[in-house]
């Protein structure tokens, strides 16, 4: 369900969750696919929490689209209510992609 976050760019970031479950809370776990029509891998994929503390960086060389046998989402556990920033772009490239996480308190 793509109503989780506030997403804009080149690439789109997609929070993969059942809406019958209502709002991201703490402790939910959250998992994301991206959709881009240029592939050029590799990506860097950073999530900044409420703090601004950056929470996870990584590299993915194959983007996560949710297709079967494809690469698995990239995840992280909400450790605290507020907006989580994420950010993912070519390391080689002009594509980039933007997304506010919202969590409720």
């Amino acid at each position: 369900m793509a109503g989780f976050i506030e997403s804009a760019g080149d690439i789109d970031i997609i929070v993969q969750r059942d809406a019958r479950l209502g709002p991201l809370s703490v402790g939910d776990h959250v998992l994301m696919v991206f959709r881009a029509f240029n592939d050029n891998p590799p990506y860097e994929v950073v999530v900044t929490g409420p703090s601004g503390n950056v929470i996870m960086k990584r590299v993915v060389r194959e983007l996560p689209s949710g297709d079967p046998q494809g690469a698995p989402p990239v995840d992280f556990v909400v450790s605290a209510s507020g907006q989580y920033t994420v950010v993912i772009g070519e390391t080689r490239g002009s594509l980039r992609g933007r997304g506010t996480i919202s969590v409720r308190a």
